[in-house]
């Protein structure tokens, strides 16, 4: 038979032996995969693998049942790369994420509309630096998921929830600069002091809205080492939800970043050609007025200050 097509499947080394003792007695015999197979237990280890990561045509198939929450014996090469990876991040974006929360919470001038997008999203950031993080650091260390299925459902949810809201905070920021470049009253109006808890919620109802009703389906895959949506149970449904979050999501912070610099560009040019008008006409210019807002620090006057 071909290699696609495996028909004996085993999940435990101890069950390997005793099947193998009952099916077969001779110290050769030829395995349903068509492979040479001795009575020795690597060997026989070794092929069953083989022939689990060769069904469906892929080489790390999450389905694979030889541990459930063990991680895949192709983890192994990059385990501890991948330990010492993640105890790097949990260090660093735990120190600048906690950072810029006291930095906020500290300083009054800081304190603007803008910034609170930004507090909204170095929240999302600290809770996979500080929580995520350190759990995927130790399933790496140990080779396995030790925290049990219904933590793995927990996990797999804030997982994606906290991706769900920093993308959507991201958009968020890019929207507001670009109306505050393009209008400043509008900005006034869209993004004021009544709206700013709506938008600092907003994020994470659609995180939960979107990535809720997989929780049936956050399962440990030990091709990653870490608790996920099961890719074949959640379709169509996941693959379009990707597409719009990763897909669509990001081209919007693409295209409002755009938008903002053919904004200041053309500002630019237009200051520009009036400082040069005036050199002309011997007189200096006046220049063009720069909104405190646009740099995220607050005074009495600006418009972008949480207490206007």
């Amino acid at each position: 038979r071909s290699h696609n097509h495996c028909t004996r499947r085993v999940e435990a080394p101890s069950q390997l032996v005793s099947y193998f003792k009952k099916r077969f007695s001779s110290s050769a015999v030829v395995f349903d995969c068509g492979r040479p197979l001795r009575s020795s237990i690597s060997t026989i280890w070794i092929v069953i693998f083989n022939c689990g990561l060769s069904q469906k045509g892929s080489s790390m198939d999450p389905n694979s049942s030889f541990s459930k929450l063990t991680c895949h014996p192709a983890v192994v090469n990059y385990r501890y790369f991948g330990a010492l990876l993640g105890i790097l991040v949990t260090a660093v974006g735990t120190v600048g994420n906690v950072m810029t929360v006291l930095a906020f919470a500290t300083d009054k001038r800081i304190r603007t509309r803008l910034n609170v997008l930004i507090l909204n999203l170095t929240v999302a950031d600290l809770i996979y630096c500080a929580f995520l993080q350190p759990v995927t650091t130790d399933t790496f260390i140990h080779f396995a998921w030790r925290q049990g299925e219904g933590m793995c459902r927990v996990f797999g949810l804030i997982l994606f929830v906290a991706n769900a809201v920093s993308i959507f905070s991201l958009i968020l920021i890019a929207m507001s600069r670009f109306v505050l470049i393009s209008d400043a009253r509008r900005f006034d109006r869209v993004f004021s002091c009544r709206t700013m808890p709506f938008f600092v919620a907003l994020p994470w109802l659609l995180g939960l809205t979107l990535f809720g009703p997989l929780w049936n389906i956050y399962v440990f895959l030990p091709p990653v080492c870490t608790c996920s949506f099961h890719r074949e149970r959640g379709r169509p449904y996941t693959t379009i939800l990707m597409f719009f979050m990763f897909g669509l999501g990001l081209s919007c912070i693409g295209i409002f970043y755009f938008l903002i610099h053919r904004k200041v560009k053309a500002a630019s040019q237009a200051l520009e050609g009036y400082r040069l008008e005036g050199d002309g006409r011997g007189r200096k210019p006046t220049g063009a007025g720069v909104s405190a807002a646009d740099s995220g620090i607050a005074n009495v006057s600006s418009a972008n200050s949480l207490s206007g």
